[in-house]
Formats: C-alpha cells, structure tokens, sequence
C-alpha cells in the first residue's frame, strides 16, 4: 500500500532471459505524483538519462509496426520511450497481456526494441485497474526483447510487471512514468 504522494515503484529485472515476472507487484493508493521506473523508462539511478516519452493507442484495425518506430534505447538521450495501450487484458496477467500486446503491436526484432505494454483489467480481484509489463532485453547486449525470435510478445520475455489496483489505463499517461 503507498501513502501519500511522490511514491517510486521499482519495477526491474535483470539477467539472462527468459524472466519470471511473478510475482507481479500490485500497488494500491497509486496515484497522482507518484511514478513507475522500469528497464524501459531509463533510471537516472543507473546511469541512464530519459529520452522521449511517446504514448500509443494502436488498434487491432490498425496495429503499430515496430519497423516504422524510430530511436529504441536503454534511456539514452536520444531514445524514444514507448508505452504502448494494448486495450482490455482480462484479469492482467502477463499471458493476457502478451496476447493483446500481440494484436496491436508487430515487433521488428531491431537491437534496442523496447515497449511498455498496458491494458485496462476487466475481470478477476483487480478489475477496474491497470495491468502494465515491459518487454525488453536487459541481458547486457543490445538485442531485441524477441529474445526467441518468434517475431511475438512473450508472456516469458516481460521483464517486469505492475498492477496498479483502482487505477484506470485511461488515466496512465507519459507522466505516470519517472522523469529526470
């Protein structure tokens, strides 16, 4: 449970692949001032500076080719961060998320490919949250996180993930993520 405001989760992993995600750290109290640090969105902490911050909303109708998106890296200055809305995800599970990540998303397997994935839970305890994963390679080489080269999002490739307990994915914005 976090009180007050200005609360940092940590969500990180890091070693060789393929990741457990479990457990998932489920937050309640999350809210405005407080923020998420994860392998994607570069920590000041480690070494890495923020780059930009761009939000998705892709379709099924209309899925974002990983291709066509530009500057991956591992909070370099130059890098776009992407955080990606995949839609509804069931009870938030890491499977479930994978499998909408799937639907609106094509990986293009280029070293660096990074993305924040998150979805609105609509079933199970924590209905009415946000269920957020990232997918990335954080073994050390800069490699796709298509650790399998399957040229799919992994339940097994998440290197960490949040639920966020009353928190609505229409509210979950670049702000919600650490800024330097």
């Amino acid at each position: 449970n976090l009180h007050s405001t200005g609360n940092v989760i940590y969500q990180e992993s890091y070693g060789v692949q393929p990741f457990s995600v479990t457990p998932v750290i489920t937050a309640t109290g999350f809210g405005a001032g407080d923020s998420l640090i994860n392998p994607t969105i570069g920590d000041p902490s480690y070494g890495r500076a923020s780059g930009t911050y761009i939000l998705l909303t892709p379709t099924a109708a209309s899925p974002i080719q990983g291709a066509s998106l530009s500057h991956f890296g591992f909070g370099t200055t130059i890098s776009n961060e992407y955080i990606v809305n995949v839609g509804t995800v069931g009870s938030g599970t890491a499977a479930e998320v994978a499998a909408a990540a799937n639907k609106v998303y094509v990986p293009s397997d280029a070293a660096g490919e990074q993305i924040v994935f998150f979805g609105q839970i609509t079933s199970g305890a924590n209905s009415g949250g946000t269920a957020i994963f990232d997918w990335v390679d954080v073994t050390g080489a800069p490699s796709s996180a298509d650790s399998n080269g399957n040229h799919q999002v992994d339940a097994n490739e998440f290197a960490g993930g949040v639920i966020l307990v009353g928190v609505s994915a229409s509210s979950i914005s670049t702000a919600t993520f650490y800024h330097k």
